[in-house]
């Protein structure tokens, strides 16, 4: 005997039915919309993508024109003489000779006497000689300078133009020597300071314009300093 479904339970059927479907829909829903930790710190925005660089990294217009800062340029080494109190800087690549023995004051004879301070040039041209004797308190610049004239080396004619200048914020004077047999022509600068009488004789060979050495004792002598008295 067969019995029919009573339609309240149909309808419980469906309902149990309605609420199962939408439970599975749900859980579908938040399946796809949910994102691991992982694949979302993958992301790069666009702000990172291009990240800007830290001020220390960044490149300053002057080394980027090419120009060296004062404190990016290596130093240039200094002479200090040990007899005749003064320094002065030394180009590069020139080689340095200190006296061995204090000079009397008599006689320019060779272009670096052992008893002067000697800076050459690489090739050992052009030099750069210095030296300094004890003079009176009554010596002047100019009775200086004609003693230093009197001792000019046979054969080496001075110019009678003599040009007045400064040494290390001392008065001075400046003058040039011609050496026809020897080939050779320099440039003599005298000063007093401290007591001394201070000679620098700078020479070149003749082929070498003045102006050139001219211009490569003014860079010279604008480092020259008196070591304090």
């Amino acid at each position: 005997m067969t019995t029919a479904a009573h339609p309240l339970d149909k309808r419980r059927l469906w309902i149990v039915f309605f609420f199962l479907t939408l439970s599975v829909a749900a859980v579908l829903v938040m399946g796809c919309r949910s994102t691991s930790p992982a694949a979302s710190s993958a992301g790069i925005s666009p702000s990172a993508a291009a990240p800007t660089a830290a001020p220390s990294e960044q490149t300053s217009p002057s080394a980027a024109s090419g120009q060296v800062s004062p404190s990016a340029s290596a130093a240039s080494p200094m002479f200090a003489s040990r007899l005749y109190g003064y320094s002065v800087v030394v180009p590069p690549g020139w080689q340095t000779r200190p006296a061995d023995s204090a000079w009397d004051g008599s006689g320019l004879e060779g272009r670096c006497p052992s008893e002067w301070d000697c800076l050459s040039g690489p090739s050992g041209e052009p030099s750069l000689a210095t030296a300094a004797a004890t003079v009176a308190a009554a010596v002047t610049l100019d009775q200086w300078r004609l003693r230093m004239h009197a001792s000019a080396p046979a054969g080496c004619i001075d110019s009678e133009q003599v040009t007045a200048t400064t040494l290390g914020g001392a008065p001075a004077q400046i003058w040039t020597t011609t050496c026809e047999d020897e080939g050779l022509h320099a440039t003599k600068v005298v000063a007093l300071h401290s007591g001394r009488g201070y000679m620098i004789l700078f020479v070149s060979p003749i082929a070498v314009g003045l102006e050139m050495d001219r211009a490569t004792l003014s860079s010279v002598l604008a480092t020259f300093r008196f070591a304090p008295s």
